[in-house]
């Protein structure tokens, strides 16, 4: 294979962005947008989707990305160093659309004067990577070649051909209907399953899901059918990774609720990838502490109930403890400072499911200790997702 060639990149739909990548040894250059001119159509209209995709995909993998340089001609005048628009030490403070948009003004800002305004935030650049070049385009997943002619069918339409020869849904619909592609961003980089993948894009999309659940059938347990929503959901991931854009893996037991003893596991990075040299260890370090407005509506709680229960179980118990465990905090801990980790659980109804002037006694409520009250949500949460899903 030359060193040098050209490739596109598309979303996780399948949909190829119309801009112009290549991949040159250790390095990925996308190339700038030009408008139409001189009766030319526009080149590389899709430069800004393709940039941010390019760095939402290397920064999950951000210990093999080295930098990023300005790469248009004026600028290759100048040494590397002096074109450099973020290096190594920046990246481990920056998310992926932070990286996207510090890359856009600092390119627009390149070689400008002072007081001067406006500027080109769509010129050629280069991601400089520490990996060699086929695993580069592979965490990237990148494609090479030609797109499908006007008179084929698209490549997101030969994506969803579910194996009977019809398109289960249209191109136009898959860019309308993004909550498949929006739930693959929300999976962890690890290893999932089909039921993991199923279960997070329905209970984050369900609309969306009753939608294609209507088109497809209702899957799992008692379905009664071979093709379901189930299967449609899988035929997608499997066009997907056919792509080179997630990787199959095997077979493993499944959840009681799916309706097969086993599904099929997926990763969203190349196994072999695991065979790499380890980056140099860091102590990792995390940006906070950022303002953030936010609203939201939240159920009323009555203030001072927490107290007035914690005081009643003590007039009726002589001390404060899990009624769980039985964990006494200050036995534990040496001091009345330990009954700081007994919380007030709602044990009767939850005050998420309260309605308007809900009536509350203490004896709904149960004195838990932190470890036991997290517990206690995290069976809740798993008995409600099970029940959702028989």
């Amino acid at each position: 294979m030359d060193s040098k060639s050209d490739y596109q990149i598309a979303t996780t739909a399948g949909r190829r962005i119309k801009a112009r990548i290549e991949v040159i040894d250790q390095s990925v250059i996308l190339h700038s947008r030009g408008g139409a001119t001189g009766g030319r159509p526009p080149r590389n209209e899709g430069y800004a989707e393709a940039l941010v995709i390019i760095c939402q995909r290397a920064m999950r993998n951000r210990d093999y990305l080295e930098r990023i340089l300005l790469d248009s001609a004026p600028a290759r005048l100048l040494s590397e160093v002096q074109r450099v628009l973020i290096d190594k030490p920046e990246l481990k403070d920056l998310d992926a659309d932070t990286l996207a948009k510090t890359i856009r003004v600092r390119m627009r800002r390149f070689g400008q004067t002072d007081g001067v305004t406006g500027g080109n935030s769509t010129k050629q650049i280069r991601f400089d990577f520490s990996l060699p070049r086929s695993s580069i385009i592979q965490i990237l997943a990148l494609k090479k070649g030609a797109k499908a002619s006007p008179e084929q069918r698209t490549e997101a339409e030969q994506d969803h051909d579910d194996g009977t020869g019809e398109v289960s849904r249209s191109a136009a619909d898959v860019d309308r209907l993004d909550g498949f592609s929006a739930t693959l961003q929300r999976l962890p980089l690890g290893e999932f399953s089909t039921a993991d993948f199923v279960y997070e894009y329905q209970t984050t999309y369900p609309a969306e899901w009753l939608q294609i659940e209507s088109q497809h059938g209702e899957g799992g347990k008692g379905a009664g059918q071979h093709r379901t929503v189930f299967t449609h959901v899988a035929h997608r991931l499997s066009a997907l990774a056919r792509q080179g854009g997630l990787y199959k893996l095997d077979y493993r037991p499944a959840p009681d609720w799916w309706g097969n003893a086993v599904v099929q596991f997926w990763s969203l990075t190349d196994p072999a990838l695991t065979n790499l040299p380890e980056p140099a260890a860091t102590d990792p370090e995390f940006r906070e502490g950022s303002l953030r407005l936010k609203k939201h509506l939240q159920r009323e709680r009555h203030w001072g109930l927490a107290q007035k229960k914690k005081a009643a179980y003590i007039s009726t118990h002589g001390k404060l403890e899990c009624e769980r465990c039985r964990l006494d905090p200050v036995k534990l801990f040496g001091s009345s400072l330990g009954e700081a980790v007994i919380e007030v659980h709602h044990a009767e109804v939850s005050v998420a499911a309260m309605v308007e002037g809900h009536r509350t006694k203490l004896s709904d409520l149960q004195c838990l200790c932190a470890n036991c009250h997290r517990l206690v949500h995290a069976e809740i949460n798993a008995s409600v997702k099970a029940a959702k899903l028989t």
